[in-house]
């Protein structure tokens, strides 16, 4: 496997003030289990010894992705308890362990009144945070633990090979106290967060930015609404946004930040009018093609058409671009597939029955991906053309020997076709900001609550297993021996979404 810090410690010698190696790892510990905070400072311009405003060229982005890498996998030694500080035990001046605990505090210092919040409120974490200190601080090592400055070099010696224990354990404390934390109490709706709109109007682009990236899914609907009414400018903030590699690197989403974050910058994008919001919706779905980031996928599904709604109709050609190119996903494509087929229903009659031609003709084509085609026939069936049967057909006896795996057979096939056309999925989910109704907030962290209460429950093997495979997700895996739902009928996992666009997949 790549040693990120390996990777990163070479090039730091292109920067004449940069922290040597040792530095540079007690940093980058510091970084790993300390608050989310202190990566919103100027944390790489401390690593290259550069004053805290320097922007950064593209060559020290790259850097910045090696070094939250690092971090990782930093964290992931410190939680497995095979952690080792890069330090000379035998160095008998004990100068690169004097190096470590300098970066170290370091990187304390750019959130330190998160850390000062975070040791008051756990002792333990605290006195750990002191022996690291007292390891370069005589003084410090005398008034809390008692060690005189003759001795300093003996504690120094006893407690320089149990460092890397020392940072397990504090990481210990520190998840510890993330479980102890959980609420006792299920959320309320007094608890939800609550804006006043006057307020709203005079807080800044970025403010607001600031806020959709630390409210994750309690973003109330006032924040999304001032967005949407900025327009143009909030536009151009989420599409940079929507643009930064960083923001969609999941080796840097800590805290599931990111992750909401884009999610309401696509949701804000799908209110404002216009061809610049549209443009960033487009690009949005070739970065999920690149990505397969399916959670977002589960997030968003169903909503595609009612966020490209309002845009112009250079936008709907775009669409069409991405639903043909078989390069691409074939699930973006289908989200492409649906805002076209919703769009030309809104023209006419007419129109509809065009762009449902032109989706048989696409998927007819003999090297077109299989799921794309299967799903796009599924979606074929809710309108049940008498001259899109034989394809329709053909498709549900190629799947005939997939068993569960199909999306339609032919009893699905004589089903659509004998009875009234279906209502199009985009007409149910034609409000993709219900997302931001306070009902809608409360209902979900009543359901984190309840996760929460369960992982409490759980015995602190399996606890480990939960913590570390925790993201956010719209359901839980749907599993059974038979199909006994509809492919049109609402989903039983709960998900409001059709059965065939959910579990059934």
């Amino acid at each position: 496997m790549t040693n990120h810090f390996d990777q990163l410690v070479p090039v730091l010698g292109d920067y004449p003030n940069a922290m040597d190696a040792s530095s540079l790892h007690g940093f980058l510990t510091a970084l790993a289990i300390g608050p989310s905070e202190t990566l919103e400072q100027p944390w790489l311009q401390a690593i290259l010894g550069l004053p805290p405003k320097t922007v950064l060229t593209e060559t020290m982005e790259a850097l910045e992705t090696t070094a939250m890498l690092a971090v990782d996998q930093t964290l992931e030694e410190i939680a497995e308890e095979c952690f080792h500080p890069r330090i000379n035990i035998s160095d008998t001046d004990s100068e690169t362990l004097k190096a470590w605990c300098h970066g170290f505090r370091q990187a304390m210092l750019l959130a330190e009144s998160k850390w000062e919040a975070f040791h008051n409120a756990c002792p333990d974490a605290a006195r750990i945070r002191m022996t690291i200190t007292a390891l370069i601080q005589p003084e410090l090592a005398e008034a809390v633990f008692g060690i005189s400055p003759e001795n300093h070099a003996a504690f120094v010696v006893e407690q320089t090979p149990l460092l890397g224990s020392i940072i397990e354990s504090y990481y210990q404390i520190l998840i510890e106290s993330m479980v102890e934390n959980i609420d006792p109490k299920p959320p309320t709706m007094e608890g939800l967060p609550q804006f006043d709109r006057d307020k709203l109007t005079k807080e800044s682009n970025d403010d607001l930015l600031h806020l959709l990236r630390i409210l994750d899914d309690d973003l109330p609907y006032e924040v999304v609404l001032e967005c949407i009414q900025r327009k143009a400018p909030m536009v151009a903030i989420l599409n940079q946004y929507l643009a930064d590699d960083k923001r969609w690197d999941e080796a840097q989403d800590y805290g599931g930040d990111c992750f909401w974050t884009r999610l309401h910058a696509i949701m804000i994008l799908g209110g404002i009018p216009g061809e610049m919001a549209g443009q960033g919706l487009i690009a949005a779905l070739y970065r999920m093609s690149d990505q397969g980031d399916d959670l977002l996928w589960e997030w968003l599904a169903g909503y595609w058409p009612a966020l490209f709604r309002n845009k112009p109709e250079a936008t709907q050609q775009r669409l069409h671009a991405i639903a043909e190119d078989g390069r691409l996903h074939w699930y973006p494509r289908h989200h492409a597939v649906d805002c076209v087929l919703a769009h030309a229903t809104s023209k006419s009659p007419e129109a509809l029955e065009q762009a449902l031609d032109w989706l048989a003709n696409l998927i007819a084509a003999e090297d077109e991906d299989e799921e794309f085609c299967y799903m796009a026939g599924c979606t074929l069936l809710d309108f049940a053309l008498e001259r899109h049967r034989p394809l329709l057909e053909k498709l549900a006896d190629q799947q005939e020997n997939l068993g569960m795996g199909a999306i339609f057979v032919r009893s699905d096939v004589n089903r659509s076709f004998n009875k009234s056309k279906s209502t199009p999925e985009w007409e149910r989910f034609d409000n993709p900001w219900e997302f931001y109704d306070p009902k809608k907030i409360l209902e979900r962290q009543q359901r984190w609550y309840s996760e929460g209460a369960a992982f409490l429950a759980c015995d602190e093997e399996d606890q480990d297993e939960v913590w570390q495979d925790h993201r956010p997700s719209i359901v839980d895996t749907f599993t059974r021996e038979q199909p006994k739902v509809g492919r049109n009928d609402p989903c039983p996992c709960g998900s409001g979404k059709k059965y065939k666009k959910c579990c059934l997949h």
